[in-house]
């Protein structure tokens, strides 16, 4: 396709990789396959311990528009911040190592740019790819228009797939490790405290779903980090009393998930009764009679019936 790069808009792409090498070339291909060309890549590989850097590495000696750079291993977030830091382009472009963007996501961002009259934040739809079919995300359902950090209070259906303009009054991402894999929803939160991100009703973007993924870590880990999150967030941001209720509800909502899948019925429970205290929602009181008879049994149930 006819390259329609705009000579105004040149986009960093940022790619935080830890020990993804049998998968990071996929991922840099699909960057590398854009129809938009005025781009540039950059990698930072975050201490791997297999030969994710050679791999890189390989791929560097083949196009000029590649920056890699190896720092030691501080997780994402901090990958994230130094690939910012390395930016040269006017738009920041987030990509996981183990993602894969469309030919036409760059092509896109920069139409939807020069429409709105650059915008501070922006993003498309994605979906996921297990290995055997394509599914939608929470995104799918969402209408093209604005959405600011009220919309965040509840979560991070966006994940790291945004643009932002790289200004100097961007809050950085948080790199404290006991707050990992909550890193890009707290940006969010921060950074829309004063601006607005503006959705594309389009799927640009396809997200590799399998085990290794950050967010299928440990239940109880991520319980934790949830609520220090949240309780970074609330301290840090001035919240009106209803925001605080959503941000706190929405975050008991997500612990009490966790922990019933880890059939922590108790804590679960705990969780529950927590979000409804805090604010009254349909979605938290169909978790009441999950919780009471418990994963095992509703399977037991449900596998009887089907008998």
């Amino acid at each position: 396709m006819e390259d329609q790069s705009s000579p105004d808009i040149k986009f960093s792409v940022i790619v935080p990789v830890y020990n993804r090498a049998d998968i990071i070339g996929k991922t840099i291909e699909s960057v590398l396959r854009q129809e938009y060309a005025c781009f540039e890549l950059i990698l930072v590989d975050d201490g791997s311990t297999d030969h994710t850097s050679d791999v890189i590495q390989n791929y560097e000696r083949c196009d000029l528009r590649i920056k890699s750079y190896s720092i030691k291993n501080s997780e994402r977030g901090a990958a994230r911040n130094f690939g910012i830091r390395q930016a040269t382009g006017n738009y920041l472009v987030f990509l996981d190592s183990d993602d894969l963007f469309h030919a036409d996501h760059l092509s896109t961002l920069c139409a939807y740019i020069i429409a709105l009259g650059a915008p501070a934040f922006l993003a498309t739809k994605y979906n996921f790819f297990d290995g055997v079919r394509h599914f939608p995300s929470d995104l799918q359902p969402l209408p093209e228009g604005d959405y600011d950090y009220r919309y965040m209070l509840k979560g991070n259906s966006f994940a790291c797939n945004f643009c932002v303009k790289n200004t100097n009054d961007l809050i950085l991402f948080e790199e404290d490790r006991s707050v990992a894999c909550f890193e890009d929803w707290m940006f969010l939160v921060e950074n829309l405290k004063q601006h607005k991100l503006f959705l594309i009703d389009r799927v640009t973007v396809t997200m590799h779903d399998h085990p290794g993924r950050s967010m299928r870590g440990a239940n109880e880990v991520l319980i934790r980090k949830r609520l220090k999150a949240s309780r970074f967030l609330e301290q840090k941001l001035l919240f009106d009393s209803k925001e605080k209720q959503v941000l706190n509800a929405y975050s008991y909502y997500f612990c009490a998930i966790h922990a019933y899948l880890d059939y922590d019925r108790k804590a679960s429970m705990q969780y529950t009764l927590e979000a409804i205290k805090s604010m009254l929602q349909p979605k938290f009181l169909l978790m009441l009679p999950k919780v009471i008879f418990g994963k095992r049994l509703i399977n037991k149930l449900l596998s009887m019936r089907r008998g």
